[in-house]
C-alpha cells in the first residue's frame, strides 16, 4: 500500500486552508437553521453517479459507469473548477471507494479492484489487481472502509454469492455466511473473514469513536404490510450475529422479525426507502449535537436523516429526524455522503441514468471549537474523521514518528478524555501491535467505554493466557457494553481452555435481560468456550434455563420442557418470546428459503414430522394454556407454532378469531389468518362468520390506514383464502353474504366462487362501485352477464379516466357498429392486447376510419412490425380502409409513404407519430412553469394516461410513486416517462414471449408450471400461454412500460401531471 510522504503536505495545507465561504445558492431544501447547501459540482462534471470518497489529499472523488474522477477545486471557493480522470474504469461505475494513499479500492465489473498509483500522478497504474470476485449488480458488494484495526471491511449485499470461502481465517465470527454481509480483509488484502451476515442490500456503515459500526439495511418492498416486513433499518451490527434477512434477490421477501433471538435488532427504522449512504459525523465543525451521531441517507424519498445515538444497555437507541430533503423541481436524490477535511458534508445524487451533482453541506453558525492541539501526540488523538484516508495521512506518519510509548502512556493517562485514550488503544493496535497485558490491564480502569476498547484489542492480537483471564475478568464488568465485547472478543479467540471457565461470569450473561449481552456469550459458549461451558453448574433461574437450551439445543433431554417453563411461569414477555423461537427451532424452523413453497414460508415446520405424537401433543395444550398473550410477539409466535403444528384444536380457532376486531391491523390479520390456514379441525358457524368478517374487513382496513399495498398481499391472501375454504367450503357463503363485502379489491375472491356464487358478487360489486370506475378484475368478470345486461354498464365505464382499454377488450365480444369511434380510439392505445382487439372489432363491424384512427393503425404498426399476429390484424384493418393492393405486406414506411401521398393533410400527423426526440424534449420541459399545475387536473391525467393502473393499487405493476417528486428533477422524471428504456429498475424487469405463431408478449409471469403461464401484459390484461404454444422465453431487453403514455400531452397537462405526483408521500 502507498502512503506517499508528500502527500501529507496536501493535506496539511488543506486542512489549515479551509474552504472560503460562499453565498448561498438558491436551492430548494429544507435543511436545520444554520447549515447551508450549495452545489459543489454539476452534471457536466459526473453524470449518473454511483458512489463519493474524499481521497488522500482532501479532494472530491466520484465514480459512475466508465470512470473514476477528481473533482478539483483550485481557487478553494467551494465549487470544483475542473475534473481529471484517476481511472475510466470500473465500466459498470464503482458502487464503493476506499483510497489507502494514493490507491484506491473499490468494486466493480464483478470483483474488488485494487487500482494503484505508484508515482502519485493522480492517475491508475494501468489495469487494476482483482482481489475477491462477487456479482449482484445493485445487491452485489458495496461500501469499503479502512477499520480502526487497519483491516479493510466491505459491505456485500444478497445477492453477491458470499460462501465459506469468505470465512479464510479459523476465528471467523461467521462460518457458512448468507445473504448480505459484512466482510474483514487484512492489510495486505490476501485473507478475509465474515464479520456478521443476514443483511437484505445495505449500501455503507460506518464506525462512531466507541468502534461500534453501523449500517441502514433495505427493505423488502414487494411485502410492505405484510408481517415478514422488513423496513428500512439501522443496526449495530453484532459481531458473529444474523440480521434476519433470509432470502437472496428481490423477487421473493421474507425476514425474520425483529424479535426473534436469531434476528438482528435495530436500533431505528425509517419504515420504506432505499438506503444508499451511512456516514458517522466525526468532525467538529458541525454543532456538538451532531458529533459522533450517525446521517443516513434514502435514494427513493430523497432524504437525509440523522440520529443521535445514545447508549442503551450494550447497544444504542436512537430517533430518527429528517436532516435534510428537497422541496423544488430539481430532484435530489443521493446515492453516498462523506466528511471532508473542513468539516464540510459532501453529498452525492445521481444513479439509474439520472443528473449527477455533488452538493456541499456547511454549517455558517458559530461553534465552540477545541482549544489547539498543544503536542504531536495530541494532534493524533483529536484527529477529525481519523479512519477516513485524509485523516490517516495526516496522523499516521506523526503517529510512527513519535512511537509506541506515546500511545501506551495515554491510554492509561486519566487525565485524557475517553475519547482520545480510545485513540491511543486504537493507533497501538494498527500500528504497534496492540496492548500488552500489564498496559491493557492499567487501561480498564475507570471509563466503561476505553474499558470495552481495550476487550477489543485484546481480540485483534495473538491471545495468551494473561489475555484471555483479563476478558474473563471483563464479563463480570457491570456495564453491558463492557460485557457484550468481553464475549465478543471471546468468541473470537482459537480455544477457551475448560479450566478457564470458572473465571467467566456465566450466571451474569445467562441471566442477562441484554440481549447484545446474551447473544454475545451464546456465540461464545457454543464456539471457543464450548468446553468450558460444559463444567457450568445447572442454572437455576428460568431465564438461565432457557438460555442453556439456546446454547447446547435440542441434545438437552428436557429441551421442550425448559422452554415450556419459561412460557408459563415468567411475565416478561421478551423472554417468552425467546422461548417460542426456542421451541421453533426445535421443530426444525420454519421453511423460508426461496426454493420453499411460499404458503408454508414462516408458517410450517421443517422436522414436524420427527417429534413425536405425545411431545407434539404436550406442546400444543401447554401452549394453549397461555394464548392469548400479553403482547402482539407472544400472541404472533403462539400463533405461529400452532400453525407450524397443525394444531387440531377448535378451541384455538375460536381463540384465535377472538383477535380480530375493526381496530386491529391489516397486518396482524393477515398473519393469523395464515396460521389458521395452516390448522386443521372442523370450523363452528361462529368461527366462520368470524373469519368472513375478517377477511371482507381487510381492504377496508387498507384504506382507512392508507396503507399502500403490492400483489404480494394480494397473493398471501388468496394463499390463506384457498386453503381456508379447503378447510371449511362454506366460506364463500358467509363471504358473499357479509356486510363488509362489496370492496373494489374482493374480486380476488368472487373470482373463486362457484357460478352462482359469482355471478351474485358480479352484481353485488357492480353495485357498490356505484358511479366509480371498476377494477379491471371486475371487468373482467363481468363478461359473465348477459350481453343486454352488459353493455349499457360497459358503455358507461369507458368515458371514465384509465377505463377505455379494459372496457374495449371486455366489449369485443359483443361489439357493434354503435361501438365504432370507441374502437378507433383503442388504436392509439399504448397497449398491444387493445390495439389488437380494436383492429380486430373494426373490421369486425366494418367500420371507417377517421384521420386519427388511419395514423394511429400506422404508428402502431411501427411498433408491432416484427409481431405477426398484430402486424396481420393492423394490415389487414389498413387493406379494408384504403383497398390497396399487396398492402398485407407492406412495411411501416410504405404505409407511411402511400398515406402521405393519398392524404397529404396527414403528414404533419404521421411525423408526429415517429419516435420521441429527447432533445427536443427536455427543450420544452425547460420551459414550463411548473408551479401553475392543478391537482385536480392532474389526478385526471395520472388516471386517463394508465399510470394509476400500472403505479397503484394492490395489483400494481410498476413501483410506487411516493416522494417521487423529491426524488427525481421534472427533466429526469418526464424524460424517463417518454423513454422508460434508459433505465429499468431489476424488480421491474419483465419477460419476453415469443410464441409459435409469432405473437411477442412483454410482461410478468404470475403464474408459472410446465404446463401454461400467465402473463401479466398491461392493466388487467392477462393472458395464458400452453407450453406448446411457447417458443421462446427470454429476460425482456425493453421496459414493460409503454414508450407512448405523453403522446398529445400539452405542457398544462404536464404541469398539472406533476402538481398531482407531489401528493404522493
Amino acid at each position: 500500500m502507498i502512503n506517499s510522504r508528500r502527500l501529507l503536505w496536501f493535506t496539511i495545507a488543506a486542512l489549515l486552508v479551509g474552504l472560503r465561504p460562499v453565498a448561498a445558492a438558491d436551492l430548494p431544501f429544507e435543511i436545520p437553521d444554520g447549515f447551508e447547501i450549495n452545489i459543489f459540482a454539476d452534471d457536466d462534471m459526473a453524470t449518473n453517479i454511483y458512489s463519493l470518497a474524499i481521497d488522500s489529499r482532501g479532494r472530491v472523488v466520484v465514480s459512475g459507469p466508465g470512470y473514476v474522477k477528481i473533482l478539483h477545486d483550485d481557487d478553494h471557493d467551494g465549487r470544483a473548477d475542473r475534473f481529471t480522470y484517476y481511472a475510466k474504469r470500473p465500466n459498470d461505475g464503482a458502487m464503493g471507494m476506499c483510497f489507502d494513499g494514493t490507491d484506491l479500492l473499490c468494486y466493480g465489473e464483478g470483483s474488488i479492484l485494487h487500482f494503484r498509483d505508484a508515482d502519485g500522478n493522480d492517475q491508475a497504474d494501468g489495469d487494476p489487481e482483482r482481489i475477491a470476485k462477487y456479482h449482484g449488480g445493485e445487491h452485489g458488494a458495496h461500501a469499503i472502509v479502512q477499520g480502526p484495526d487497519g483491516w479493510f471491511y466491505l459491505l456485500i449485499g444478497n445477492m453477491s454469492g458470499v460462501s465459506e470461502a469468505d470465512a479464510q481465517l479459523p476465528t471467523s465470527p461467521v462460518k457458512h455466511p448468507v445473504n448480505g454481509s459484512l466482510i474483514r480483509f487484512s492489510p495486505d488484502l490476501k485473507t478475509r473473514e465474515v464479520i456478521a451476515d443476514g443483511f437484505r442490500n445495505p449500501y455503507d456503515f460506518d464506525f462512531n469513536s466507541a468502534g461500534s459500526i453501523f449500517t441502514y439495511d433495505s427493505d423488502g418492498e414487494s411485502t410492505h404490510h405484510l408481517p415478514w416486513y422488513a423496513p428500512t433499518r439501522v443496526f449495530d451490527i453484532q459481531q458473529g450475529q444474523h440480521h434476519g434477512w433470509v432470502m437472496p434477490g428481490w423477487k421473493r421477501s421474507w425476514s425474520r422479525p425483529y424479535w426473534w433471538i436469531d434476528s438482528g435488532h435495530p436500533v431505528a427504522n425509517t419504515d420504506r426507502g432505499s438506503p444508499t449512504g451511512v456516514c458517522v459525523y466525526r468532525h467538529t465543525k458541525f454543532p456538538e449535537r451532531y458529533r459522533d451521531g450517525l446521517f443516513i441517507v434514502c435514494w427513493t424519498f430523497g432524504r437525509i436523516y440523522f440520529i443521535p445515538m445514545t447508549r442503551d444497555g450494550a447497544t444504542y437507541h436512537g430517533e430518527v429526524e429528517t436532516f435534510i430533503q428537497s422541496t423544488g423541481t430539481d430532484g435530489f436524490d443521493p446515492v453516498d455522503a462523506v466528511v471532508g477535511p473542513n468539516g464540510d458534508m459532501y453529498v452525492a445524487i445521481g444513479g439509474r441514468g439520472t443528473r449527477g451533482t455533488v452538493f456541499r453541506i456547511t454549517y455558517t453558525g458559530k461553534t465552540p471549537q477545541p482549544a489547539p492541539p498543544t503536542s504531536a501526540a495530541l494532534i493524533v488523538l483529536n484527529a477529525n474523521d481519523p479512519l477516513s484516508s485524509w485523516s490517516r495521512l495526516s496522523w499516521e506518519p506523526l503517529a510512527r514518528g513519535l512511537g509506541k510509548a506515546t500511545f501506551e502512556q495515554a491510554t492509561v493517562d486519566q487525565k485524557l478524555t475517553p475519547a482520545q485514550r480510545i485513540r491511543a488503544i486504537e493507533v497501538l493496535v494498527e500500528l504497534f501491535d496492540g496492548l500488552t497485558p500489564d498496559m491493557a490491564r492499567a487501561a480498564i480502569k475507570g471509563d466503561p467505554t476505553v474499558t470495552a476498547r481495550v476487550a477489543w484489542a485484546l481480540s485483534r492480537q495473538q491471545p495468551t493466557d494473561a489475555s484471555l483471564t483479563m476478558l474473563a475478568e471483563l464479563t463480570h464488568h457491570d456495564n453491558a457494553f463492557v460485557q457484550r465485547t468481553a464475549w465478543d472478543a471471546l468468541a473470537v479467540q482459537p480455544k477457551i481452555p475448560a479450566d478457564m471457565s470458572a473465571k467467566l461470569d456465566w450466571a451474569r450473561a445467562l441471566d442477562s435481560h441484554d440481549e447484545f449481552v446474551r447473544s454475545a456469550m451464546v456465540r461464545a459458549a457454543q464456539g471457543p468456550a464450548a468446553e468450558a461451558f460444559a463444567q457450568v453448574a445447572e442454572p437455576k433461574t428460568p431465564r438461565a434455563k432457557l438460555i442453556k437450551a439456546r446454547v447446547v439445543g435440542t441434545k438437552l433431554a428436557d429441551y421442550f420442557d425448559r422452554c415450556l417453563a419459561a412460557v408459563q411461569v415468567t411475565d416478561d414477555p421478551a423472554l417468552q418470546v425467546e422461548a417460542l423461537r426456542l421451541i421453533q427451532l426445535g421443530l426444525g424452523d420454519v421453511p423460508c428459503e426461496e426454493t420453499s413453497d411460499e404458503f408454508d414460508t414462516g408458517y410450517a415446520a421443517l422436522k414436524l414430522d420427527a417429534i413425536d405424537k405425545a411431545t407434539r401433543e404436550k406442546l400444543i395444550d401447554r401452549l394453549a394454556a397461555v394464548f392469548p398473550g400479553s403482547t402482539t410477539p407472544v400472541n404472533y409466535e403462539l400463533a405461529r407454532l400452532f400453525s407450524m403444528l397443525k394444531a387440531d384444536r377448535p378451541k384455538l380457532l375460536d381463540a384465535i378469531t377472538g383477535l380480530f376486531s375493526e381496530a386491529t391491523s391489516p397486518t396482524d390479520d393477515i398473519h393469523y389468518l395464515l396460521c389458521m390456514a395452516h390448522m386443521p379441525g372442523e370450523r363452528s358457524s361462529e368461527v366462520r362468520h368470524k373469519l368472513a368478517h375478517a377477511i371482507g374487513s381487510l381492504n377496508a382496513k387498507i384504506d382507512r390506514d392508507k396503507m399502500l399495498v403490492t400483489g404480494k398481499w394480494s397473493n398471501a391472501m388468496m394463499q390463506a383464502w384457498n386453503a381456508l375454504v379447503k378447510y371449511d367450503p362454506a366460506l364463500p357463503d358467509a363471504l358473499l353474504n357479509d356486510p363488509a363485502f362489496g370492496h373494489r379489491e374482493h374480486t380476488i375472491f368472487a373470482r373463486t366462487f362457484s357460478g352462482k356464487q359469482q355471478l351474485a358478487a358480479v352484481r353485488r360489486l357492480i353495485a357498490a362501485a356505484g358511479d366509480s370506475a371498476w377494477s379491471s378484475e371486475l371487468v373482467r368478470m363481468s363478461g359473465q352477464l348477459p350481453a343486454k345486461e352488459l353493455r349499457p354498464l360497459l358503455l358507461k365505464q369507458a368515458p371514465l379516466p384509465g377505463q377505455r382499454d379494459i372496457v374495449i377488450n371486455a366489449l369485443a365480444p359483443h361489439v357493434t357498429a354503435d361501438d365504432a369511434n370507441l374502437m378507433r380510439e383503442g388504436l392509439a392505445s399504448t397497449s398491444r392486447a387493445t390495439v389488437v382487439t380494436s383492429a380486430k372489432a373494426l373490421r369486425k363491424i366494418k367500420a371507417g376510419p377517421s384521420d386519427d384512427a388511419l395514423v394511429a393503425a400506422v404508428a402502431a404498426l411501427g411498433r408491432y412490425e416484427q409481431d405477426k399476429p398484430a402486424r396481420e390484424a393492423l394490415t389487414s384493418l389498413l387493406s379494408q380502409w384504403t383497398g390497396a393492393e399487396s398492402a398485407a405486406e407492406w412495411s411501416q414506411q410504405a404505409w407511411i409513404d402511400w398515406v402521405a401521398k393519398k392524404h397529404p393533410e396527414l403528414a404533419d400527423l404521421l411525423a408526429q407519430s415517429g419516435g420521441e426526440d429527447l432533445g427536443a424534449w427536455r427543450k420544452r420541459l425547460a420551459k414550463i412553469d411548473w408551479s401553475s399545475g392543478d391537482v385536480a387536473r392532474g389526478l385526471v391525467q395520472f388516471q386517463a394516461r394508465a399510470c394509476a393502473a400500472c403505479h397503484t393499487g394492490s395489483q400494481r405493476l410498476g413501483p410506487g410513486l411516493e416522494n417521487i417528486t423529491q426524488r427525481f428533477s421534472t427533466e429526469d422524471l418526464f424524460i424517463h416517462t417518454v423513454a422508460p428504456n434508459l433505465a429499468i429498475s431489476e424488480t421491474y424487469k419483465a419477460v419476453q414471449i415469443t410464441t409459435k405463431d409469432g405473437a411477442v408478449w412483454i410482461g410478468s409471469i404470475v403464474y408459472n408450471s410446465p404446463a401454461s403461464r400467465i402473463i401479466e401484459v398491461g392493466p388487467g390484461q392477462q393472458i395464458r400461454l400452453t407450453g406448446d404454444q411457447i417458443d421462446k422465453i427470454e429476460p425482456a431487453t425493453i421496459s414493460p412500460m409503454p414508450p407512448a403514455l405523453l403522446t398529445g400531452a400539452t405542457d398544462e397537462n404536464l404541469a398539472d401531471l406533476y402538481a398531482y405526483l407531489k401528493t404522493l408521500k
